[in-house]
């Protein structure tokens, strides 16, 4: 019954009354015709007042009577009229009240038949007691206060919740709009005359004049709000807002960007790979599973000696085991070597090194060399603050790092080695520990994020509040230029 409810047209602030005709038992659909409500939808602000009043024309049998309930179908109980008479009608069967509105919002006027006084406004019929009465009837909403008197509408509620339309002002809300040629939203002045059909710039059409109750020494005009859109993936950016460019002083339009989310650039994961043996362990993400570039390489951070220059090549480190010695030759190529306390730092970057919630290796270092070289093993998510996670040689390189506190939530893309000093020859071509390769075992395909476009741009005189947008991987999250800004303040 509530969705079906007759819009009054009363708006807080913008009509005074309301007027219409009705019957009581109207509705086939009822097995007692005397158990009809009529609903009317009237939208207050708080402290609003409005009378109802109730009139049957000659021959109607109805008595009458008046309900209130709030925008979720509750019953303001304290708002009721039985056979209560407008200011200077006589007493009858007819209904008048008073309503003072508590909070801003939408309210119900119920009308039914005496008796049917306790039904409820979401099912039709559905009442304790079978109205008394049936007819015709008129109904007139006043706002008493506004009668002969200018209103003043007032918005104070929070957030977008304060939408209003200035006079020519537009609002574009609530769309999604992706993979766009330029701008997903792109705001700006039109042609203001033509001649020939050409546009001619700084030439407006003239309109009539707007008295305002103050001097618009500030030039502004009414611009656009655009609030609560999703823009995502568009080469030139999320919004555009441009005002006019003159030599004069030009109108200065204001407008709000309210709520919005803007992804820019693009988001991939990497390509998953299909799983391979390496020796007795199993990569579920084949060779994406190996560390993809050296982020630095030291092999004096132990103060040296640092091995030959033919075994010094830091990214023989990255990718699958690929160590071998040549059968005729006897030169190693595959692995690099550390020095003696030197130290490597690799990253993965197609995938994230993770923990295993188990006891299984997540992580395992090649270390080719038969000596017993060990070297110190650490991880971090930002190349920053690294964790120590125990000690890898090639006797044993594997390490779980369930076992150091890390689980699956937790993703790491950097590891660094350092070279067990106390440990292993500190001469010859290959001093210090040799890797290979190092392998992630549990990992995570990552996302690639590539920056792409602006969030948000201000243009060419334009003044409009920016409140309350999410913007993500975008080249400029919000651009505002110098002929945009008044008394110093964007």
């Amino acid at each position: 019954m509530l969705a079906g409810a007759v819009i009054s047209g009363i708006v807080g602030g913008n009509s005074d009354r309301f007027r219409a005709s009705g019957f009581i038992g109207d509705n086939t659909n009822l097995a007692e015709a005397s158990n009809d409500v009529d609903l009317i939808q009237v939208s207050l602000v708080g402290g609003e007042r409005i009378t109802v009043d109730i009139d049957t024309p000659s021959g109607s049998s109805l008595d009458s009577f008046l309900r209130i309930f709030d925008e979720f179908g509750f019953p303001l109980t304290q708002f009721v009229s039985d056979d209560d008479s407008a200011p200077g009608e006589v007493v009858s069967l007819d209904s008048f009240l008073t309503f003072t509105a508590p909070t801003s919002g939408i309210y119900y006027i119920g009308v039914s038949s005496f008796d049917n006084e306790d039904y409820d406004p979401f099912v039709e019929g559905n009442a304790n007691s079978v109205g008394s009465s049936t007819g015709a009837y008129s109904i007139e909403i006043l706002r008493p206060d506004l009668i002969g008197s200018v209103g003043i509408q007032v918005h104070d509620a929070y957030g977008d919740a304060n939408h209003f339309r200035d006079q020519g002002q537009l609002i574009i809300n609530a769309n999604r709009i992706s993979n766009s040629g330029e701008f997903a939203i792109e705001v700006g002045p039109g042609a203001r005359q033509t001649i020939n059909n050409q546009p001619v710039d700084g030439a407006p059409n003239p309109g009539a004049v707007r008295n305002t109750r103050e001097l618009n020494t500030q030039r502004l005009v009414p611009g656009v709000t655009i609030s609560n859109n999703l823009l995502t993936n568009n080469v030139s950016g999320g919004i555009a807002m441009r005002g006019d460019v003159t030599d004069n002083l030009a109108p200065v339009p204001f407008g709000r960007i309210i709520n919005n989310t803007i992804v820019g650039g693009t988001v991939r994961a990497a390509q998953n790979a299909s799983s391979e043996l390496v020796g007795d362990t199993i990569y579920l993400r084949g060779a994406a599973s190996f560390a993809d570039t050296v982020v630095d390489y030291n092999p004096l951070f132990g103060n040296g000696p640092e091995p030959d220059t033919l075994f010094a090549d830091s990214l023989q480190a990255l990718g699958a085991p690929d160590y071998v010695v040549d059968p005729v030759t006897l030169v190693a190529t595959g692995a690099v070597s550390l020095g003696h306390g030197g130290q490597l730092t690799v990253e993965f970057t197609d995938n994230a090194l993770t923990g295993s919630g188990d006891a299984a290796p997540d992580l395992f270092i090649y270390e080719v060399d038969d000596e017993n070289e060990s070297v110190f093993v650490e991880i971090s998510k930002d190349g920053t603050a690294f964790f120590a996670v125990g000690k890898a040689s090639g006797a044993n390189g594997a390490i779980d790092l369930d076992a150091f506190g890390f689980g699956p939530n937790d993703l790491f893309r950097f590891v660094r080695l350092t070279d067990d000093a106390s440990q292993g020859s500190s001469t010859g071509l290959t001093v210090g520990a040799d890797i290979d390769a190092i392998g992630a075992i549990s990992s995570y395909v990552s996302l690639t994020f590539n920056a792409g476009g602006q969030g948000i741009l201000v243009a060419d005189n334009a003044s409009p509040t920016i409140l309350n947008n999410l913007l993500i991987n975008n080249e400029t999250g919000i651009e505002i230029d110098a002929t945009s800004s008044a008394a110093g303040a964007v």
